[in-house]
């Protein structure tokens, strides 16, 4: 009875760090994404000044 418990606990802990990881991914693609644009938009800038 125990290690069902256990086991269900380490399951959840494992199913929430890769929801978790998988957010933090797609977060930081983001954020690449948007430097990349704000360095394109700076390039863009540059070459009108």
């Amino acid at each position: 009875m125990l290690d069902n418990k256990l086991y269900n606990i380490v399951l959840v802990q494992k199913r929430l760090y890769e929801y978790w990881k998988r957010n933090v991914i797609e977060m930081l693609q983001i954020i690449i994404k948007w430097v990349e644009q704000r360095i394109e938009i700076g390039e863009l800038f540059k070459q009108y000044n």
